[in-house]
């Protein structure tokens, strides 16, 4: 017997709400990781010195080491203006910061705007720019893979420029550059700061908390669409696949400098105070007794006639009674006691583990692949890791619909560095193409794997049946 109506339309109703609780559930989670996640990057950085250069270096010519010839550079109470024209010289002063090696991150933060900046097409990184350089211990150039904290591109008002520079491990005597590279342009600078910072101590459990919160998330809103067996598994290692390929092609990538989501990183004031100077001990003032005066005036060149010798028996010694009472002017006065300024907490600058420093060469092996694999003139980098990660999850889900993110994915990883660290590469087009034809000959190569195993497996089972003739 059929089920009434109004029966039906109870149960229509309960799935609807369950469906509707779930998918709000599901925004109400991203939301709060969203959240989340923007606070502990805003905030997980604190500073460990004062500021490294002048706080008027940007209206002080005297600051800076270089040609500051005019109209190229400019001084004024708005700040430093460096301009580039068509075939003017290239323009490029620079502040020394001294020996950074025992220092890990660096705080770069400044007022910018530019005007009309166009970057020379046959090399990258010629803009007008702020640049963070250094030489080795064998006084070779080195610096970050990403050490300009500000590239100007276009035409941009006034704002807040920062951004937090992991150095590499042969990293000393630093100097930031102000530089005018590129065809044209205008760049303004104003209060700059230059900081040394470090991770807060909460960093490394917060964030291992956040990643698997997200790997938990996205497991969850895929769990009900795979198919087979071990789903749990399956969607848990997919969830990770996921986040590691987000964080690696879309935010914040392996790159050696970080940007603020909102305006500027959450530093707080200094967490240790610059140590306290100890000063010298005073040396012991030379007292003379007044014995040693008076046979200086008669051995004086004033005199000048010889006195006659006269024999003189030593002062027979006072008894110890008579020697207290003696008066404390013949006493030799005792230098003052030297009141040692107390040590405060020394600024986290020692020297980083090596793993600490090196974990730069790490994300510089990965980035340099990206100039390596090359076709012609185009790189295989962007087709091979999106191939790779296709096929992964094809592989996890065994659903064809597990694409759609992937595709969105590949599209993003080209515009949302773009937006973040104001890049702007000619190329980004032909990259979304590579991405997007990796993940097809990813669904191909599974296609055809899949049929191949499906004829094969019914292959086998047709010889196993039993002969019944």
């Amino acid at each position: 017997m059929g089920r009434s109506g109004e029966e039906k339309a109870w149960n229509r109703m309960i799935k609807f709400t369950c469906q509707f609780i779930r998918n709000h559930t599901s925004l109400t989670s991203f939301l709060v990781l969203l959240i989340c996640s923007i606070i502990f990057w805003q905030w997980r950085y604190v500073r460990v010195s004062p500021n490294l250069i002048r706080a008027d270096a940007c209206q002080n010519p005297e600051a800076w080491i270089g040609q500051k010839s005019e109209p190229w550079i400019k001084f004024s109470k708005e700040g430093v203006v460096i301009t580039k024209e068509k075939r003017s010289p290239v323009q490029s002063i620079h502040i020394p910061l001294g020996d950074l090696s025992t220092a890990r991150y660096l705080s770069v933060k400044c007022d910018a705007a530019w005007e009309n900046c166009y970057r020379d097409l046959r090399i990258m990184w010629s803009l007008p720019r702020i640049s963070v350089t250094s030489h080795d211990d064998a006084g070779r150039f080195t610096a970050p893979l990403d050490h300009s904290p500000v590239d100007a591109i276009g035409t941009k008002l006034w704002h807040r420029e920062h951004a937090i520079i992991e150095l590499p491990a042969n990293f000393k005597n630093a100097r930031i550059s102000l530089e005018g590279f590129g065809v044209s342009g205008v760049l303004k600078v104003n209060n700059l700061q230059v900081e040394i910072v470090r991770l807060r101590e909460w960093t490394n459990e917060a964030g291992l908390i956040l990643l698997s919160s997200w790997v938990f998330f996205v497991g969850c809103c895929v769990h009900p669409y795979l198919k087979g067996r071990w789903k749990v598994v399956r969607s848990a290692a997919l969830g990770a696949a996921i986040c590691a390929a987000f964080a690696t092609f879309v935010f914040p990538q392996p790159r050696s400098l970080e940007r603020p989501i909102i305006e500027q990183f959450w530093l707080g004031p200094i967490l240790f105070p610059s140590p306290t100077l100890i000063e010298p001990a005073q040396e012991r003032p030379n007292i003379i007794p007044k014995e040693s005066k008076a046979i200086d005036s008669l051995s004086s060149p004033d005199n000048a006639k010889r006195q006659p010798r006269i024999r003189t028996l030593p002062p027979t010694p006072p008894p110890p009674a008579q020697e207290a009472a003696m008066p404390q002017e013949s006493a030799l006065p005792v230098a003052p006691k030297i009141r040692h300024a107390e040590p405060q907490p020394q600024a986290v600058m020692s020297s980083p583990s090596f793993m600490e420093r090196h974990v730069t060469s790490i994300r510089t092996f990965v980035r340099t692949l990206d100039h390596k694999w090359n076709l012609r003139t185009y790189n295989l980098t962007h087709f091979t890791s999106f191939f790779a990660i296709g096929l992964t999850a094809l592989l996890l889900a065994r659903r064809y619909l597990i694409l759609l993110p992937l595709a969105i994915m590949a599209v993003l990883s080209e515009i949302v560095p773009d937006l973040i660290h104001n890049i702007g590469d000619d190329g980004d087009f032909y990259d979304v193409v590579a991405n997007l034809c990796g993940l097809f000959v990813a669904y191909f190569f599974y296609f055809i794997t899949k049929k191949f195993f499906y004829w094969w497996k019914k292959l086998f089972a047709a010889n196993q049946m039993p002969n019944t003739l």
